[in-house]
């Protein structure tokens, strides 16, 4: 939908193949671990469910993985990540918005 946050990340999306990419860059050394912040992005989309659907809770984002270079041993490497749905872990969003009805 072509929302990006924070702005300044550089994030793309390929109408061919449906392929959203967050260019990184650098990232550096123990960033997300302990009381280091860890870098988020976050960015809309859209969805409009089919009446197949109904009774579901649709897949939004599949295949997610980390790819890149870690110049410390010089090897490259590559982190799946589990497949994201309608349904969110927020202690805001009551898992029933998660199911398409109609």
């Amino acid at each position: 939908m072509g929302t990006v946050s924070p702005s300044v990340e550089h994030v793309t999306f390929n109408e061919n193949d449906g392929t959203v990419t967050w260019r990184i860059g650098k990232l550096l050394p123990n960033t997300g671990v302990g009381e280091q912040t860890p870098r988020r992005v976050a960015f809309s989309i859209g969805l409009v469910p089919s009446t197949s659907q109904i009774g579901e809770t649709p897949v939004l984002i599949q295949n997610q993985k980390l790819t890149g270079i870690d110049n410390f041993v010089e090897l490259p490497v590559s982190v799946p990540f589990d497949d994201l749905s309608t349904s969110l872990n927020e202690t805001d969003f009551a898992d029933i918005y998660s199911i398409i009805v109609q």
